[in-house]
């Protein structure tokens, strides 16, 4: 009895030990593609469980590459948590990533100043009272972003952002989303970061909505044909967003 009980014990240990050598042998591009394919199938449990590992293995191991998935990630699942009106959790996750945002900083401080001014938007939309003091906050940092650096995406990305959910009536502007966003992809595109890259494809999906949002039909067409042409198993836009369009333009053209 006494020998079955140790046999089961160094199993366990094995698998235990075997289990942190497999998570710590996860490599950040790795974690970037799990990530991807967690965007594209719209499989947010999953998302959950990279993030929480990417966090982890950024305090074992130091790597700011880890970090940088980690604020990535973050940013890609708080909006998810608020919609879902998961606010606790959308807390929880924002005050983590901003605790170790100051790491970010000394590195790249325009990628800070666009994730800390979407992170600071975010908080408005968990308590919407906030908005009248953290809105601008928010803003000077996304501005921030493009002067120190104008060719960082991520700036333009959150600027895009934030004009197209900025209300009409406080100077948000659908013409300025999409100026922003394309700006973006441009950049994107130039330092060929775009290949499992999900915020690539969400910028492209935010331009679409943009034009949408302009009436401009052609060129929201345009755009999500592209993206299918990149990525033919995003979910969101193959099942959901690029065939209501095509009924809406449909409908809209027999009127």
């Amino acid at each position: 009895m006494e020998r079955a009980k140790y046999k089961t014990i160094v199993l366990m240990n094995i698998f235990i030990i075997s289990f942190v050598l497999s998570a710590f042998s996860m490599q950040p591009f790795e974690i970037k593609s799990n990530f991807y394919k967690a965007y594209i199938s719209g499989n947010m449990v999953e998302w959950k469980n990279i993030l929480d590992q990417s966090y982890t293995l950024h305090l074992k191991s130091g790597n700011e590459k880890y970090l940088e998935e980690f604020i990535t990630g973050t940013y890609g699942y708080v909006p998810f948590l608020i919609d879902e009106k998961k606010y606790d959790e959308a807390r929880k996750y924002l005050k983590q990533a901003q605790k170790v945002m100051t790491e970010l900083k000394e590195d790249d401080a325009e990628k800070y100043a666009s994730f800390m001014g979407a992170f600071i938007a975010f908080e408005i939309g968990i308590d919407m009272y906030k908005a009248i003091y953290l809105g601008p906050k928010s803003m000077t940092y996304i501005y921030e972003s493009v002067t120190i650096n104008p060719k960082n995406p991520y700036g333009w990305l959150e600027k895009g952002n934030a004009e197209y959910h900025m209300p009409r009536a406080f100077g948000g502007s659908y013409e300025e989303a999409v100026a922003n966003f394309s700006k973006a992809l441009i950049l994107f595109e130039e330092t060929n970061n775009t290949d499992l890259n999900w915020l690539y494809l969400n910028t492209l999906t935010w331009l679409a909505l943009s034009y949408e949002k302009l009436n401009d039909y052609n060129n929201a067409k345009i755009i999500y044909q592209k993206i299918l042409a990149i990525e033919p198993e995003f979910q969101w836009v193959k099942n959901e967003l690029f065939p209501k369009f095509l009924k809406n333009t449909q409908t809209t053209s027999h009127l």
